[in-house]
C-alpha cells in the first residue's frame, strides 16, 4: 500500500526526519516550547480577566462556569493539576447552582474535567512502588474519577447526546475502569 503523502508544515521542516545539525533540532524544539508557553500564559491571562468581569456580577452563573472550565482545560494543558481541579470545582458549583449535575448539558464538561485530573493525580500516586498506602491512596483517586466520569456520561446520556462526546466520554469511562481492575489485580 502506498503511504499518504502528508504536506510538510509551514515551517518547511519536514516531521520525523532527521537533521542534519542537532542544535537546529534543539533550537527548533526549545523554540516551540517556549512559544507554547506564551500563547498559554497569554490566553491564561486573558480568560482571568473574563473570570474576573463575570464573577463581578456581569455574568450569569453559566457564563462564570463556562470560562472556568476553560480555564480548567488550560491549565491541565499547562500540566498544573491542583488549578485545573479548582476551576472545573466553581464550574460544577455554577452550572449546578439551580440544578443538579446530571440535568444541565454543559456540567457534563466540567465532571469529564474533574475525572482527568483526579485520573492524573491518582495515577501519580500508583506510580510510588514502594509505598503500599500511596498506591492505596491512588486507587481511592482514581474511582473518585471513575465516579466524576460516570456522572459525565450520565449527563450527556440523559440529553439524548449519544454522538461524539458521549461516545468519547463512555470510551474513556472503560479506559478508567480497565486501569483499576487491572491495578487491583496486581496489587492481590
Amino acid at each position: 500500500r502506498a503511504r499518504t503523502q502528508v504536506p510538510p508544515p509551514a515551517s518547511g521542516r519536514r516531521w520525523g526526519s532527521a537533521s542534519t545539525n542537532s542544535e537546529d533540532d534543539d533550537l527548533y524544539g526549545s523554540t516551540l516550547i517556549l512559544e507554547r508557553s506564551a500563547l498559554y500564559k497569554k490566553a491564561e491571562g486573558k480568560l482571568m480577566e473574563a473570570l474576573r468581569i463575570r464573577e463581578d456580577g456581569n455574568g450569569s452563573h453559566l457564563d462564570v462556569a463556562q470560562v472556568a472550565v476553560s480555564l480548567g482545560s488550560l491549565t491541565v494543558e499547562m500540566a498544573i493539576f491542583d488549578a485545573a481541579r479548582a476551576f472545573f470545582d466553581l464550574a460544577l458549583r455554577n452550572y449546578t447552582f439551580d440544578e443538579s449535575a446530571d440535568a444541565h448539558p454543559r456540567a457534563a464538561h466540567a465532571l469529564a474535567g474533574l475525572a482527568r485530573v483526579r485520573r492524573h493525580q491518582g495515577s501519580k500516586m500508583l506510580q510510588q512502588r514502594d509505598s503500599l498506602s500511596a498506591r492505596r491512596a491512588g486507587l481511592l483517586v482514581l474511582d473518585e474519577a471513575i465516579n466524576f466520569q460516570a456522572q459525565a456520561v450520565r449527563s450527556r446520556a440523559s440529553l439524548g447526546q449519544r454522538h461524539g462526546l458521549y461516545q468519547a466520554s463512555v470510551a474513556e469511562l472503560r479506559a478508567m475502569e480497565s486501569q483499576r481492575d487491572q491495578i487491583h489485580r496486581a496489587m492481590k
